[in-house]
């Protein structure tokens, strides 16, 4: 995922440009700020504005300290994993003397160039007044919290974080029922990115408990109607909204 959206940015994006990124439901920021270490690593042009919106001034103060603790539990906002490892566990070992600098021997910080240009607010997805707060963004992260919600909301929510994206630009949304992504994507009138769509549909091991949870990922079938849009996580608002 973190790959086919810095392919994204290369492919539309010009050196003049000032790309805009959201993530919502940040939590205590490590997609985030994965995905501007990747893009930032792979491509010093165009410029980059983020910002990260949660719900939870806790997760989202974590965020914005960018220090992250290899001892403290879950419940503080820094998340600990039963083998020892901080929130971040899943970045590869080579990369990580690359994004963080050591504080003391039990936490480590993101490094600056890639915190550059990087904002944290508390903010509510399903709220309306979401878009006062965020403005259009170019690109739109809204992973992974939409699929314990029921359907109704689910969609409602969806509908709201939609209306971040500036026309033309990206909305990237997975751990979430298959049946409510795509049918607010069809009548959005959102574009399907299928570039790597099955290796990005496979690539999270939390998604293949199916059929026992509403969001994760059913086998793929290309003779269900309209698969692209099921199978596909990344998707491109049309240069006209149709909202």
């Amino acid at each position: 995922m973190l790959e086919a959206i810095t392919a994204l940015v290369k492919e539309n994006f010009s050196a003049s440009d000032n790309v805009q990124l959201a993530s919502i439901a940040c939590s205590t920021g490590a997609e985030l700020y994965s995905q501007l270490y990747v893009i930032r690593s792979a491509y010093s042009e165009p410029s980059i504005t983020a910002v990260g919106a949660d719900v939870s001034e806790g997760v989202v103060n974590v965020a914005k300290e960018a220090v992250y603790s290899l001892e403290q539990s879950s419940s503080t906002g820094v998340g600990k994993f039963p083998s020892g490892e901080f929130e971040m566990a899943h970045i590869p070992d080579e990369h990580r003397s690359a994004m963080f600098e050591g504080t003391d021997q039990t936490k480590l910080r993101i490094r600056n160039w890639i915190r550059a240009g990087t904002s944290w607010l508390t903010a509510d997805a399903t709220d309306p007044a979401l878009i006062d707060k965020i403005g259009l963004r170019d690109v739109v992260l809204a992973n992974n919290f939409l699929g314990p919600m029921d359907d109704e909301l689910a969609e409602s929510c969806l509908r709201n974080v939609s209306r971040l994206v500036r026309p033309g630009g990206f909305l990237i949304v997975d751990g979430i029922d298959l049946d409510v992504r795509m049918t607010v994507m069809k009548q959005l009138g959102y574009e399907p990115v299928l570039s790597r769509y099955e290796e990005i549909y496979w690539a999270d091991p939390t998604k293949q408990n199916w059929p026992w949870e509403r969001w994760a990922h059913e086998p793929i079938d290309l003779k269900v109607p309209d698969w692209q849009f099921r199978y596909s996580a990344i998707f491109r608002k049309p240069l006209e909204d149709q909202e």
